[in-house]
């Protein structure tokens, strides 16, 4: 945003010296002194604009249009520069990993999903945020070959502090669960990519911020990360709450959002199992 903001400010500096030597250029003819050098001039233009220029109907006019220009271009620097204030995109956390994991939840207990934990480091919640699994990988061949390419989306009414997006690995196709497995290593071209939309701050503007991901980022991890901790009174050990919205203050480690602790053997290798019993399933569903 800050980066924006100096860049608009710049390409004003730029224009507002376009804009005073245009119009000096155009003023030169009319000065009462014509012993003034134009570079003096303009000089005078830039610093003071005390030069004595002949009262008629055309330089009131060059003036008149001057400052109309000068207006608008303050005018549009200025809802540029608010645009980028209120439009910033949130501060949003992406995993280093995308998980394979069974999931805890009463609703979906042991269900085994691509897990993405995603974080909000903003001071006000992420409203219908949206996460897109976009998949695409070529191999150069004559034709060319496009391996796969689908979109799964996972989504949630109001993103707080954090949550992890989950997308059933029922859902993908085969080739691509094959591919989660068998690791291969001949695309010339390899993404998974991550997309995270939704409206945030107080006056609800959209934003959509994105990250890639290759197959060889997918990593098997059933730990449950501790992320959330409630503060605590030092000298009574009650919990510490907010005095204005009557909620516990609880604290965020973020470090955690990202720490990855990969499945023993046993485990990936159930994982593994579970992933070719989907895969036949769906070659036998397929062909009935």
């Amino acid at each position: 945003m800050i980066k924006k903001i100096l860049k608009s400010i710049l390409w004003y500096m730029i224009f507002y010296v376009l804009d005073i030597f245009i119009f000096s250029c155009l003023l030169y003819k009319y000065r009462y002194n014509l012993d003034i050098a134009f570079m003096d001039f303009l000089y005078c233009q830039f610093v003071s604009g005390n030069i004595q220029i002949s009262n008629c109907i055309v330089t009131a006019i060059i003036y008149f249009v001057q400052n109309i220009v000068e207006v608008a271009a303050i005018a549009i620097l200025t809802s540029y520069i608010f645009a980028y204030i209120l439009n910033r995109e949130p501060r949003i956390i992406f995993p280093d990993k995308l998980v394979i994991r069974h999931r805890t939840s009463w609703e979906a207990k042991n269900k085994l999903t691509l897990g993405i934990l995603i974080g909000n480091r903003n001071h006000y919640d992420i409203h219908n945020a949206v996460c897109a699994v976009t998949c695409s990988y070529i191999k150069q061949e004559n034709p060319l070959l496009i391996n796969s390419e689908f979109t799964l989306t996972d989504e949630r009414i109001s993103l707080e502090n954090y949550y992890r997006f989950s997308f059933d690995l029922a859902k993908f196709p085969r080739q691509v669960l094959k591919d989660i497995i068998e690791r291969p290593t001949y695309f010339d071209e390899e993404t998974i990519a991550v997309s995270i939309t939704g409206n945030c701050n107080y006056i609800g503007n959209s934003f959509k911020i994105s990250k890639k991901y290759k197959l060889s980022d997918i990593v098997y991890d059933e730990h449950t990360p501790v992320i959330s901790h409630i503060r605590k009174n030092k000298l009574t050990g009650n919990n510490l709450v907010n005095p204005f919205t009557k909620k516990v203050i609880k604290k965020i480690d973020w470090n955690e959002l990202k720490k990855i602790v990969e499945a023993d053997e046993d485990k990936r290798s159930a994982s593994v199992n579970e992933i070719k019993y989907i895969i036949k399933k769906k070659k036998k569903d397929k062909s009935k």
